[in-house]
């Protein structure tokens, strides 16, 4: 079974890149990976153009075998290792628009926040 996420980063402008993420939605998962490893704007921006995830890793790695992954410390993404298309990263005006899956992580004020999707409008809280 998967929990499903979205990771998003807030622009200047409020709106939000954003993409999806199948497995490990939880703040202990995800959420902790994130916090750990995804803090710099410019790694975060490389995780973006990525596209949506099945697997968020330590890493954004290099182009593997989706068939064949086996616990790699990197991420595994469906466009890069699947081949899929129409996976690209999304953008929404605001956080109001930001929905539709069950945890959801937003990077603004350089830290992470996180809402718990069952929260309409969505409300965030700092990531610890």
């Amino acid at each position: 079974m998967s929990t499903r996420s979205l990771i998003g980063i807030q622009r200047k402008n409020k709106s939000i890149d954003y993409i999806y993420c199948h497995f490990d939605g939880y703040p202990t998962g995800v959420g902790a990976m994130l916090n750990k490893h995804y803090t710099n704007r410019s790694k975060l921006n490389k995780l973006m153009n990525l596209g949506d995830l099945s697997i968020l890793g330590p890493k954004i790695g290099k182009k593997i075998n989706f068939d064949l992954y086996n616990g790699e410390d990197q991420c595994l993404a469906y466009g890069r290792d699947r081949g899929e298309t129409g996976i690209e990263k999304k953008t929404v005006k605001s956080e109001m628009h930001f929905t539709g899956t069950s945890y959801l992580y937003l990077f603004k004020s350089n830290k992470w926040h996180m809402c718990d999707n069952s929260i309409f409008p969505p409300k965030f809280k700092e990531l610890k």
